[in-house]
Order: C-alpha cells, then sequence, then structure tokens
C-alpha cells in the first residue's frame, strides 16, 4: 500500500515531515468532498479509503467557504463621478464602471465622451470627502488597483 512506500518515485527517501505534509494535503483535497456526503463529513470509504484514519491521526481540516461571486455584472459596477476641475464649463457626470476596467480603456471612454486628445488626458482620483488626490499614472491598472469605489471622484484634465 501506499502508506508503507519509503522510497519514491525517482528512488529517493520519503522523509516523515514529506510524508506528513502529503497526508494533511490528500485531507484537505478531500475535506471539500467530505462535507458535501455526509452529515458525519466523512467521505465514501470506497473512494477514500484512508480519510477516516488520516482524520484521526491530524484531525479534520478546516473548510474555508470561498465567497460567492455576485451573480451579475449590475452587482460589481462602481458609481464614480467625473470631474473637469480644469474646466468649469463642463458639467460633471456620474457613471458607471466596472472594477476592472483598466485606465488606458477609461481614458478611451472619456476621450470619446469629451472629445479629447488621448495623449493629453490625464486621470486622478479623490474619495468622497475630495481630501486626498492620487494619480492614476499606470494605463494597465484596473481600477480596484487604485482602492476606487462608489461615490468616489474621478478627476480628468487635459
Amino acid at each position: 500500500m501506499i502508506r508503507e512506500v519509503e522510497v519514491a518515485l525517482y528512488m529517493c527517501q520519503v522523509s516523515q515531515r514529506e510524508r506528513e505534509l502529503a497526508e494533511r494535503y490528500y485531507l484537505k483535497c478531500y475535506a471539500r468532498e467530505a462535507q458535501g456526503m455526509s452529515s458525519s463529513g466523512q467521505p465514501s470509504i470506497e473512494q477514500h479509503p484512508r480519510y477516516t484514519e488520516l482524520a484521526a491521526v491530524y484531525g479534520l481540516p478546516e473548510v474555508v467557504q470561498a465567497p460567492s461571486p455576485t451573480a451579475t455584472l449590475k452587482d460589481r459596477l462602481i458609481a464614480v463621478t467625473i470631474q473637469c476641475p480644469d474646466r468649469p464649463g463642463l458639467k460633471q457626470l456620474t457613471k458607471k464602471f466596472p472594477s476592472n476596467l483598466s485606465v488606458q480603456k477609461l481614458k478611451g471612454l472619456l476621450q470619446r465622451l469629451y472629445k479629447v486628445d488621448l495623449s493629453e488626458l490625464r486621470l486622478s482620483y479623490t474619495d468622497q470627502n475630495g481630501k486626498h488626490e492620487v494619480e492614476m499614472s499606470n494605463n494597465m491598472r484596473p481600477l480596484s488597483f487604485y482602492s476606487i469605489q462608489s461615490g468616489d471622484i474621478i478627476l480628468l484634465r487635459w
């Protein structure tokens, strides 16, 4: 049986530490499956014969529930206000964008809205209080990188 193997595939000794880590990994891999199989939290003995034995030695692993992803894009949008502080004649807009939208794509959208040359656009943002202004200088980063939340203000300059 595998539990009695002392030499690995490449003729190397299997240390006690390696064995323990592998057995704990085995428990962790099948813990989610075990949770769904029975009220006692034990998987099928036919499928995983060593699970019960290893659980007795190391204890049951903690199963952490992964956060469920939101079902719709609408739930993942952030509403931001777009202002042009250097151009007081332009009205401010409130738009919703996905948080994974890159700064480059946002600049492209704003270029079409304001009919401005893309190379001249500079973006920064402030929180709702307007205390700290952070320049959004890396075009490849998503909005979430800058921790932009609903209600924040994006400042557009050219």
